[in-house]
Order: structure tokens, then sequence, then C-alpha cells
């Protein structure tokens, strides 16, 4: 995924309202997000992530590993356990 930089900030007359944000970075812009997602009447999903380790280690230290990965998108460089998603919506 290449980076994309938004220019427009909220409050500006050219920012679309409308438009969920998939990487959310504080509390007001997922309270954003949670408010589309319940209010759009398209198909939703919500996809949980998968962890994978793979190296020649055994299979209990394989387990081990996934198990101390935290459930906290601040710790995890931004990424969440469950991702909400919404067809036919824009993502930035």
């Amino acid at each position: 995924m290449k980076q994309r930089l938004l220019n427009v900030r909220p409050g500006q007359d050219n920012y679309n309202m409308n438009m969920a944000h998939l990487f959310t970075k504080n509390a007001s812009v997922h309270a954003h997000n949670n408010a589309l997602y319940a209010l759009s009447k398209a198909d939703k999903a919500q996809t949980k992530a998968l962890d994978i380790v793979i190296g020649d280690i055994s299979d209990d230290l394989k387990k081990q590993m996934k198990n101390k990965i935290p459930d906290d998108p601040t710790k995890t460089m931004g990424l969440y356990l469950l991702m909400s998603v919404v067809t036919a919506t824009k993502y930035d």
C-alpha cells in the first residue's frame, strides 16, 4: 500500500465528511468512522486479523509468540484486531 497525503482538514469547505477513514489516529476520528458504519445501509463486514508465525521453530513457541501480540493498536503500529468495512464506501 502506498502513502496518500490528504491536504484538507475537517472543517474546510472541500473536506468530505462522508468519507470513512481506514487508518485512525485519535478518538474523534474513530468515533466518526463508527458513526458512519452504524448509519450505513450498505452491506457491512467485520474482519478479524490473522497472525501467522513462520520459521523453523516449534509449534508451541509459535503459539507463545502469537499470544504476546497485544490487542492495542497503539502498540501494533495502528493495526486493529477487528476491522469494520462497508461496501461502496470510500476509504483514504
